[in-house]
């Protein structure tokens, strides 16, 4: 009797350990390379390296093209239709965000975020320059 108790109660501590680290998991999941709000350039800053740390990629050249393109200013709109951190046209977001989002890493799970998401910006484009494709900054100037 008392085996079948010992085995009933390291079963269960398993399952509740499990079960922990599950949700500890999703948790942390949704908050990849995230940060207080609102997203000012040096906590944009701080998600490029999250992000660049997490998945790889060229820190630096990241950081060129977001201070090139808005400072890291993730409100900036100088130069319509263009927004964000990266400066990016509506239907180019939309097809880069298609690809490269993971529904898992914002709270209300949508598969597209917002353009004008800062944190969003970061994490696409640290994954979309993966390839070494950085698309109009190849050649290393402001687009």
């Amino acid at each position: 009797m008392r085996r079948l108790l010992a085995y009933g109660l390291i079963f269960f501590g398993l399952f509740l350990m499990s079960t922990a680290d599950t949700h500890a998991a999703e948790r942390w999941q949704v908050r990849v390379c995230n940060t207080e709000k609102p997203y000012t350039p040096s906590r944009v800053a701080s998600m490029i390296r999250c992000a660049t740390d997490r998945w790889g990629g060229d820190t630096g050249k990241v950081m060129y093209m977001g201070q090139c393109e808005s400072g890291l200013d993730e409100g900036e709109r100088a130069n319509p239709p263009y927004v964000g951190v990266f400066q990016y046209h509506p239907d180019t977001w939309q097809s880069a965000a298609e690809r490269l989002w993971n529904p898992n890493w914002g709270r209300r799970h949508v598969n597209v975020p917002a353009i004008t998401n800062g944190r969003a910006q970061v994490l696409v484009t640290v994954r979309f320059t993966l390839h070494g494709d950085y698309g109009p900054w190849d050649d290393g100037r402001c687009a």
